[in-house]
């Protein structure tokens, strides 16, 4: 795929950011320039890497589903672009979430890992999403609606209340969060954002 390509589908999702009630926080969600050569890049799954393999430890009683919910959620919001298989044990590429005490004023956590294919697309991969395991169910929901989306690739928050994706998540993908994501999805893994 030509720069010149990659600029157009930029340009077109960097449009879907400012257009009508679909409006999304696409801008929000490059890559740390740290982490990906120097450069902000929108990355995600490809479509070959659908169904995503997850793996829940069942070692908290009550909060295996409320994490399964939470990927369910994503799931029903967008199906047309995410599936997710659930596994029984824990495989080499599976996203596994785990349960752990983080610091201070920290809920939730994630981290990705991708590599460039020969054609130059990023190919992303979750590879784990890390919860603390002492909240109560709704705000591990809230929680964990957030670190699937940036598993999912929604890397930034949104500054918009009412969204999962907000600071001040609202345990509800709203539609925003639905056209953040398939702007997200519209263009190659790895685009620049500039």
């Amino acid at each position: 795929m030509t720069k010149t390509v990659r600029y157009i589908f930029v340009l077109v999702a960097l449009l879907l950011t400012f257009v009508g009630a679909q409006d999304s926080y696409l801008s929000d969600q490059a890559s740390n320039p740290e982490t990906t050569d120097g450069v902000a890049r929108l990355l995600h799954y490809l479509p070959e890497d659908m169904p995503i393999q997850v793996f829940i430890p069942e070692t908290l009683e009550g909060k295996h589903e409320t994490v399964r919910r939470a990927l369910e959620a994503w799931q029903e919001a967008v199906p047309e672009l995410i599936q997710f298989e659930f596994l029984d044990n824990l495989s080499q590429n599976a996203l596994l979430v785990t349960w752990q005490e983080l610091e201070v004023g920290k809920i939730g956590s994630y981290q990705y890992t991708y590599s460039v294919l020969p054609d130059g697309q990023y190919r992303f991969r979750a590879t784990d999403i890390f919860l603390d395991s002492s909240l109560d169910d709704d705000t591990l929901y809230r929680y964990a609606l957030v670190q699937v989306g940036h598993a999912l690739g929604l890397l930034g928050r949104s500054s918009f209340e009412g969204d999962a994706m907000s600071q001040s998540p609202s345990g509800t993908i709203s539609e925003r969060d639905k056209a953040t994501l398939r702007a997200l999805y519209a263009v190659p893994s790895g685009t620049p954002l500039f």
